[in-house]
């Protein structure tokens, strides 16, 4: 496996930040790809930026940062522009409005079932033009409407909606934990579980 530090734009003090998060070759980084990796370095150094972002994209793309083309550096800039738009959000109260209770089936994929309460938050409009989507975890039985805390964003990089995971205000679970309970519909995208840093 290659060292970190022969790619393109990465330094020494990157090299040690993408290794703190369990990227440690750049065979790892060009498989994680550098938008997961930013996920991964801002919920580890809040503090990471824009540029680090395009550092790592140039890394994965074995060019200098610098000579990245515009509409790459804005594809970039909105997604990082999105990830702070997350961090608004989670920890803020909402009520989900039920419409697939804990115990159902999805109303066209019926081997699909909904092992959690699973809806939508009514006037929040998301990506896809719909009301926002949410799991609810920490609730043991089916219900009609909850009213919790956002504790992550599920973003889903391969489809335009994103999902919001929302709990019991006294309840909080780790990314390993709502990995778990949502993947009985996540499995089928590409995802990322975006908590606040």
């Amino acid at each position: 496996m290659a060292e970190l530090m022969s790619m393109m734009n990465i330094g020494n003090e990157m090299a040690r930040k993408l290794k703190s998060v369990g990227i440690d070759s750049c065979e790892a980084l060009i498989e994680t790809g550098a938008k997961r990796a930013f996920i991964k370095l801002k919920a580890a150094y809040p503090n990471v930026c824009l540029v680090h972002l395009y550092v790592l994209e140039g890394a994965v793309r074995d060019t200098e940062f610098n000579n990245l083309s515009e509409d790459t550096k804005k594809d970039l800039k909105q997604f990082g522009n999105s990830l702070k738009e997350y961090e608004k959000i989670i920890g803020k109260i909402v009520t989900v409005t039920v419409d697939r209770p804990l115990g159902s089936y999805h109303p066209e994929h019926k081997d699909m079932y909904y092992p959690l309460n699973y809806g939508y938050i009514e006037g929040i409009i998301a990506p896809d033009g719909e009301e926002q989507d949410a799991y609810i975890l920490g609730v043991d039985k089916a219900v009609e409407k909850f009213t919790g805390k956002i504790i992550a964003v599920i973003h889903r990089f391969d489809d335009i909606e994103e999902k919001w995971a929302v709990c019991p205000e006294n309840l909080c679970f780790n990314i390993e934990e709502i990995a778990e309970q949502v993947k009985f519909q996540e499995q089928y995208y590409d995802s990322e579980i975006i908590m606040r840093s």
